[in-house]
């Protein structure tokens, strides 16, 4: 887990209590230059893609998610810059049904980490 140097503290007592401890079993580091880590991912063969709503982002159920992929997550209030969706390979969405606009940060991640996890199986 890659995480830019505005991202909320992880080890604050609502994270920890929320991650049920998952967090110390993470290897996690810290960037202050998302888009050049981004870019240094895809030189090592990882496939990156924006969580973002445009017109060519992919749906989720479409995309076939293999273990190097990296999926970059925004905040609820401001999502990601420009900068960091033009760095990355595509844009992904996860496809929802009924009156749901959008999930939070961490549900997102859940479900895309879900999807990195169940390909790495067959």
């Amino acid at each position: 887990m890659i995480l830019s140097d505005d991202c909320a503290d992880i080890y604050s007592h609502k994270t920890l209590r929320a991650s049920m401890g998952a967090l110390f079993f993470v290897p996690t580091q810290r960037t202050s230059d998302l888009e050049k880590t981004l870019l240094d991912l895809r030189e090592k063969g990882y496939h990156t893609y924006a969580t973002t709503l445009n017109e060519t982002a992919l749906s989720l159920d479409r995309l076939t998610v293999g273990q190097k992929a990296c999926f970059v997550i925004g905040n609820e209030g401001h999502g990601l810059s420009e900068s960091v969706i033009e760095v990355c390979e595509n844009s992904v969405y996860i496809p929802m049904t009924g009156g749901c606009e959008s999930l939070n940060a961490s549900i997102a991640a859940s479900v895309l980490m879900w999807e990195i996890f169940k390909n790495s199986r067959r």
